[in-house]
């Protein structure tokens, strides 16, 4: 906390928000000398803030610090004033969404937009941390903040869409005589499987002309076409860079239901998506009105987040453009989900785990995500990179 009469630091620390639980209104800063348990305890008013920054926030005096058991005085007459930092937030039905460790609140009205939490049933292994939209409070007890159950879907990624299916681009470009021919005397490095599930291709066969043709007939020459190893970006060139490489002006409304994985911020530190947020449409105003679509765009993972580096091979740029190729039907991304670790806690309606994080992906669990309809919700949280031994936690400052 600064002053800006004597232009000094306090030896205060923002512990936490006080909270206006009926009106869901941050109304001033829990604030402590030497940590959150010691007793000489605070509370500034938020009206007595003149600014917010990255640092910490300025007030005109130390005077305006009231003692906490004053909070009172803040609050509407008959109103519930409560901390909320480090409880846990559950919906009705026993959902657990998270640990709340930050706000994002508006400093003009104090109006909360949302908390940053960590744990619970969207964790992902890579984001860390996830974030929960304005939900209306409900109840607040030892630790805990209960929440309607339609908070959920608020914090859901809506089933993700593409104007130009993957599928047509790879029959264009790939004819099935070259993916026949090129699967003909290779090993399967994985197997493949038919709709109905059964295994037509064990892993280490040799594919003759009468598997081909097998395969073929289930619909499935693609899938055993990428088990002996190819791919058909390979065979693509320039070509298809330019085909596939996403504009921000086509693909801005694309980030609309997506989660951010980074936190963008525009002028004056305003923020325009939160780490985890899921993107709608007061966000992509935010982005238009900030000059930040590019910046959007990268935080759901509709553009890369580095700059194209021109000295890498047109093998390398072809193949970082691909990553971005949406999986053109759901069969396909079955087959590629299968055997990979998930990257968040799988559940029924019901709370039931189907997968834990980092448990494999089997065709039981496929069948248990379906009937439990919640398959786009797995397939979204299957693990796309190649696991690695070493992990780090991103942490928003």
């Amino acid at each position: 906390i600064k002053t800006q009469d004597t232009d000094q630091v306090l030896e205060f620390k923002i512990e936490d928000l006080l909270i206006n639980q009926n009106r869901n209104l941050c109304v001033g800063f829990l604030v402590s000398e030497g940590g959150r348990y010691q007793q000489n305890q605070c509370i500034l008013p938020l009206q007595q803030v003149t600014e917010i920054t990255r640092e910490g926030v300025i007030t005109q005096s130390e005077t305006n610090l009231i003692p906490r058991s004053q909070a009172y005085k803040l609050l509407e007459q008959g109103k519930r004033g409560i901390f909320l930092k480090g409880d846990r937030i559950l919906t009705t039905d026993g959902h657990n969404l998270g640990t709340v460790v930050d706000f994002y609140f508006s400093p003009q009205t104090g109006i909360i937009a949302g908390y940053e939490v960590a744990g619970g049933m969207f964790t992902n292994a890579k984001l860390g941390h996830t974030f929960v939209p304005k939900p209306r409070i409900i109840e607040v007890g030892a630790e805990v903040m209960l929440v309607p159950t339609e908070t959920i879907e608020t914090m859901e990624e809506s089933p993700q869409t593409h104007s130009t299916p993957a599928a047509s681009l790879t029959h264009i470009t790939l004819p099935l005589q070259e993916q026949k021919a090129f699967t003909i005397g290779k090993i399967a490095q994985t197997e493949v499987f038919s709709s109905q599930g059964e295994m037509i291709v064990k892993a280490g066969q040799l594919i003759t002309s009468p598997c081909v043709e097998n395969v073929q007939k289930n619909g499935k020459l693609y899938e055993l076409y990428q088990a002996v190893g190819g791919n058909p970006v390979g065979q693509m060139g320039e070509k298809i860079v330019s085909a596939i490489a996403p504009t921000t002006q086509n693909n801005l409304t694309l980030a609309k239901g997506r989660r951010a994985h980074t936190i963008v911020r525009g002028k004056n530190d305003v923020i325009v998506v939160a780490q985890g947020q899921i993107v709608d449409e007061a966000v992509l105003q935010r982005a238009i009105a900030h000059h930040k679509q590019e910046e959007l765009l990268k935080a759901v993972h509709l553009l890369p987040s580095q700059p194209e580096n021109h000295t890498k091979s047109l093998w390398e740029q072809i193949r970082a453009k691909a990553k971005m190729m949406p999986s053109p039907e759901p069969d396909q991304r079955i087959q590629q989900a299968l055997g990979r670790p998930v990257t968040r806690v799988i559940c029924d309606r019901q709370g039931n785990i189907i997968l834990d994080i980092g448990d494999l992906i089997t065709h039981r669990a496929i069948e248990r995500a379906k009937k439990a309809k919640v398959l786009d919700r797995l397939l979204n949280a299957t693990y796309q990179d190649k696991p690695q031994l070493k992990t780090s936690s991103s942490r928003y400052g």
